[in-house]
């Protein structure tokens, strides 16, 4: 039978899955989005803020998967804590407010890319 700690684990590492998976998509898609409607936006949008949202969303993509990295080696060291082979949690919660870092960055990310395309819109 599986203690409220370890239902807890288990929870938590649903929530942080879903929040790497759903910043990847978003910011995915978007640079998907953008790409392939590229000829349709370029005669109303100039192709250097086409270029800096695709960046932007690039760079969302690139944070996702960091903070999968970071996800990974934070519960890694969680589970070597918990087996006593490491003195504490410090190096897990290092990791785990890296990885918060990384999905905030993707928040960030894809917040820019939006906002150059939608500026990009603006005729003077």
């Amino acid at each position: 039978m599986q203690s409220a700690e370890t239902d807890y684990r288990i929870i938590t590492q649903e929530y942080a899955k879903g929040a790497i998976n759903a910043s990847i998509l978003i910011n995915g898609g978007a640079a998907v989005a953008v790409l392939s409607q590229m000829a349709n936006l370029l005669p109303m949008i100039s192709s250097c803020s086409l270029a800096i949202a695709v960046l932007f969303f690039a760079f969302g993509v690139l944070s996702g998967l960091c903070a999968w990295t970071v996800g990974f080696l934070s519960t890694r060291y969680a589970d070597r804590t918990l087996r006593k082979q490491e003195p504490d949690f410090a190096l897990s919660d290092r990791y785990l407010v890296l990885g918060l870092i990384c999905i905030v960055g993707c928040g960030v990310c894809f917040l820019f890319g939006v906002i150059v395309l939608a500026v990009g819109f603006i005729r003077p």
